[in-house]
């Protein structure tokens, strides 16, 4: 070590001195670097420092010496006293030869250490992860390599590295190995470079994985679990060593660890060993459910990492080995729409893509649109329109893309009370010109639609656009969904009525009373009751607002019950269980970012839906429902009042006769009793129970009109499918399947065109190579993406 470094804590004073010699008043900070420096023998080369008397090779190398060492007063205080310093490794010495013994209990544990080497600004030397002992009391600074670090171990702290050596003849039983060893020891190792060269030896070290510093990979928004992270800011001491030679792997591995410890305390930190997710992905590849391998996985565990399995890790390993995922046709979004889209032919109504001009007015250019029927939706809805006896829904769904697409549904209820979507819109929002082309398109295809039943969200958007597009008399019953009906209520009194919680309680009880009513002429006499109790409690806000909005003969055939004599609809539960069905079964919900896939997932649904309805119509539904009604209705006491009318007596309340209608036969209902075969639309009744089922009361009616007056049953004939057409998009490996087939077709033509344009001197070789190359990989994609799509049948 030079003579200035050996003077150490005495450097302060020698600098002052010198500063005192120039005459400068003492002010280093104010004293010229020339004026400190001499140059006694130039021609020697030597440049000497006149307050250390040190000689240094170059007047530039003199300069930093100064700046550095002896030029300036001190700068770098010791927190833990008043001394300054003027560089860092005097401060280390200070604090390593004054502070480690009168500190006493506070270096006696890691985190006060590293306490106090944070307050020193201590800055460790690697410009990576230092080397750092974390025993207690410990202050040794750092270490340069993990053989220094564990000798100090053993020749400090008394801790010996046990050493064992291995020797394999194939990286496979390497990898047992090491597999085993991780699962015993509940950590893991990881190689941080791969391997390193050196003559005929390849050699590579595989770290303990608490080893390093956290290094996010970018800027996080959110903290960090409460368990922290998994590093601990330095090395431990227990690492594999790998030396390949002649096919020979020659395994030391260093068993101790250093900086954490070992036990179910840090399970926490431990990853799942290399074999179990192996074991996880080969069984999620056979489609085993995920609850089967948690329990499999579970009782083989034993006491390691792998008894502690959840769903999070089998999302995370589905992840990682691309399990699961939605293959698509072409990684770029637009060209991969466009590939889906002509892959499905004439079963897309109608499609634009944003930065497309479109013939229809009032779309900007930046718009999104697709229009879905396919040929076995087309079908379903065909058949319904026959036995007149449409019912539809129609609402949107949000967020089933990155881009914040919308899929707007329309949806007919089944003979089976189900929901079937008969056509899906995607697109980028939802206004009433998207709307108008949706249900255009949908009429080009299909024709005029009228529907016994219509029901949407409490705006008006979507009924005045089917009116205005197949006409004013197209829908018989126009409802409005109960919970979208409800939510203004409940917002209004929460509006006007902020301190006044009872009489909050008392109009809202009374509206709900109004709504359930099954009576006409009750429903307007209760209402008028309810517009006297509002002027007499002075809610004139909230009465003018519900005289305008609800209590019109129009708008009260929407909302009322009474006006919904046989008919089941009130909620949209149809649309809204295949909304969740599709963000939480399809989308297994999860955020699709990309379109291509949300398309994807609509069409997957479409054809889940499509094997439904086949299924219902060769097994039917249960039958439980009615049975029990039907039971319950036999014992009813029947008056007949006309050749429709009838009177039945209320089982449970005395002096209480509810009337019911004879409707007509239906001969196209699939869904009726087993016994009677009534269905819903043969009867309407007073009774509450009648507005969501088939009463008890209409079962008791048929009964009466099949025993007394020796009718004949009907005689059903249900709408039956064309299972070919149905089953058309799902029996040809998958439409997109086609498209692709073409598209590698449309490949093969290119490359031999480019082939004979080169026998014709008008391209480069090196040109062809190039999109040789390009067509191949785009052919191996789609060879890929075909295999994925290819259905089990």
């Amino acid at each position: 070590m030079d003579e200035c470094h050996r003077k150490g804590r005495n450097m302060a004073d020698t600098a002052g001195e010198a500063v005192a010699n120039t005459g400068c008043g003492g002010d280093a900070e104010n004293v010229s670097v020339a004026t400190q420096i001499s140059i006694p023998n130039a021609v020697m080369g030597k440049f000497q420092c006149t307050s250390c008397k040190k000689e240094l090779s170059s007047k530039d190398a003199l300069v930093r010496h100064y700046k550095r060492v002896c030029g300036t007063r001190s700068q770098i205080p010791c927190n833990l006293c008043d001394k300054v310093f003027k560089c860092e490794a005097y401060l280390k010495d200070h604090v390593r030869v004054k502070h480690f013994a009168s500190l006493g209990k506070e270096v006696s544990n890691t985190a006060s250490i590293k306490r106090i080497r944070a307050e020193t600004n201590i800055k460790d030397k690697c410009k990576k992860t230092a080397i750092i002992c974390n025993e207690e009391g410990c202050m040794a600074i750092s270490f340069g390599t993990l053989r220094s670090f564990r000798k100090h171990l053993l020749d400090i702290h008394g801790k010996e590295n046990k050493i064992s050596t291995h020797q394999f003849y194939s990286l496979e039983e390497f990898d047992n190995w090491k597999d085993a060893t991780e699962i015993r020891t509940g950590v893991s190792y990881k190689g941080k470079t791969g391997w390193r060269k050196n003559g005929n030896t390849n050699r590579m070290t595989f770290y303990c994985r608490r080893s390093g510093n956290y290094k996010p990979r970018s800027i996080r928004k959110r903290k960090l679990k409460l368990q922290g992270t998994c590093r601990i800011g330095t090395y431990c001491s227990s690492t594999i060593e790998v030396r390949l030679k002649d096919g020979c792997y020659d395994v030391k591995f260093f068993e101790e660890h250093s900086g954490h410890t070992l036990g179910q305390e840090d399970m926490k930190y431990t990853n799942l060993p290399m074999s179990t997710k192996n074991y996880v992905a080969e069984r999620l590849s056979q489609n085993v459910p995920k609850e089967v391998i948690l329990e499999e996985v579970r009782n083989f565990g034993g006491r390691s990492r792998s008894t502690y399995i959840t769903h999070k890790d089998i999302w995370n390993i589905e992840e990682v080995f691309d399990l699961g995922k939605l293959e698509t046709p072409h990684k770029n979004d637009v060209i991969s729409c466009r590939m889906i889209v002509e892959s499905l032919g004439n079963e897309i109504l109608f499609y634009k893509e944003q930065g497309q001009e479109s013939f229809y007015p009032n779309i900007s250019k930046d718009d999104f649109l697709l229009v879905i029927m396919k040929a076995g939706q087309e079908e379903i809805l065909k058949k319904h329109m026959a036995n007149d006896k449409l019912d539809l829904c129609m609402d949107a769904t949000h967020g089933i893309s990155g881009h914040k697409f919308e899929a707007t549904t329309l949806m007919c209820i089944t003979d089976h009370n189900d929901g079937f979507p008969v056509s899906i819109c995607v697109s980028n929002k939802v206004d009433e010109n998207i709307i108008k082309i949706f249900l255009s398109e949908v009429k080009k295809r299909v024709g005029e639609l009228k529907a016994r039943v219509f029901i949407s969200d409490d705006a008006y958007t979507f009924q005045n656009v089917f009116l205005g597009t197949f006409g004013i008399n197209s829908i018989r019953f126009m409802i409005k969904c109960t919970w979208h009906t409800e939510r203004p209520w409940q917002k209004k009194l929460k509006a006007l009525f902020k301190t006044d919680s009872k009489l909050k309680a008392n109009i809202y009880s009374m509206i709900h009373v109004l709504k359930i009513t099954a009576d006409v002429k009750t429903f307007w006499i209760r209402s008028g009751s309810f517009e006297k109790f509002l002027n007499e409690k002075k809610c004139f806000k909230f009465l003018k607002y519900f005289q305008n909005h609800y209590l019109t003969e129009e708008r009260a055939s929407m909302w009322a019950y009474c006006y919904r004599h046989g008919i089941q609809l009130h909620t949209n539960n149809y649309l809204e269980a295949m909304h969740r069905a599709l963000k939480h079964v399809y989308e297994k919900g999860k955020k699709i970012k990309r379109v291509d896939k949300s398309i994807v997932i609509i069409l997957e649904l479409i054809d889940g839906n499509i094997y439904k309805q086949l299924y219902n119509q060769h097994f039917g539904v249960l039958a439980t429902q009615f049975i029990n009604k039907h039971e319950a209705g036999v014992c009813l006491t029947v008056l007949k009042l006309s050749e429709e009318l009838f009177n039945v007596n209320s089982a449970s309340k005395e002096n209480v006769v509810y009337e019911v209608e004879n409707l007509g036969t239906c001969e196209f209902c699939r869904d009726r009793c087993p016994t009677c075969k009534a269905c819903r639309h043969m009867f309407s009744c007073t009774c509450i129970d009648a507005v969501h089922h088939l009463c008890k009361h209409a079962h008791a009616v048929m009964t009466f009109m099949v025993n007394n007056e020796q009718i004949e049953l009907p005689q059903v004939q249900p709408a039956e499918f064309d299972i070919e057409v149905l089953m058309k998009d799902i029996k040809t490996k998958n439409s997109l399947e086609t498209a692709s087939v073409s598209k590698i077709e449309d490949i093969e033509n290119t490359m031999d065109e480019i082939k004979f344009l080169l026998n014709s001197q008008k391209i480069s070789i090196a040109h062809l190579d190039t999109i040789q190359k390009q067509q191949k990989r785009s052919k191996a994609t789609l060879e890929r993406y075909i295999n994925a799509r290819s259905p089990l049948l």
